[in-house]
């Protein structure tokens, strides 16, 4: 079989299931594609793999029974009462192709917030979000002439700082479906 070496680079991001935004981080500069992967581990998932280590059974009931914290009976129960671990489930959402995109910030939906304590909320982006890029968008300007409200990122980021540079896409502008799909990998294979 003949090897295909791939044309672009993909990077894959993950977030929890209530997610709204592919942050790519540090990862920008070196892949071409992102794709979001959207995961859902919840809170028995962390105690069930505890007990799936042992860590419970092995270690912190006998302790516990050691130092009269805890009977037998009382650690028989708990450990019965802990859920066995199960499959977390998981999703891709979809992907952005970076030469599908004008940078520094391609699309931007922004809003007042607060009455007393007044902000810009930023709703939906895709771009390199800075405080630069986003105080030079017209948008912003308009909101803002002034270019003193801080500016947050909904609702992840309480308060973009000055330093502060995401490669940002709401999940709302990711492709997805058959014929994206399909294109994701031509776009891969050349």
């Amino acid at each position: 079989m003949e090897e295909i070496k791939p044309k672009a680079t993909a990077g894959i991001k993950t977030g929890k299931f209530n997610s709204r935004w592919l942050d790519a981080g540090g990862q920008f500069e070196h892949s071409d594609i992102f794709i979001a992967v959207k995961v859902g581990v919840m809170r028995t998932h962390f105690i069930s793999f505890l007990k799936d280590i042992s860590l419970f059974k092995d270690k912190l009931f006998p302790k516990a029974v050691s130092l009269n914290a805890l009977s037998e009976s009382e650690a028989k129960t708990l450990w019965e009462e802990i859920p066995v671990m199960q499959p977390i489930p998981a999703y891709v959402a979809g992907y952005i192709n970076k030469k599908d995109i004008t940078l520094p910030i391609d699309t931007l939906y922004c809003k007042l917030k607060g009455k007393k304590n007044r902000k810009i909320a930023v709703t939906q982006a895709v771009g390199i979000i800075s405080v630069e890029a986003l105080r030079n968008h017209q948008k912003i300007k308009e909101l803002d002439p002034s270019g003193s409200l801080p500016i947050e990122i909904e609702p992840m980021i309480s308060e973009l700082g000055e330093r502060d540079k995401h490669f940002l896409a709401n999940c709302g502008s990711l492709r997805w479906g058959k014929e994206n799909w399909v294109a994701f990998v031509k776009s891969l294979t050349g």
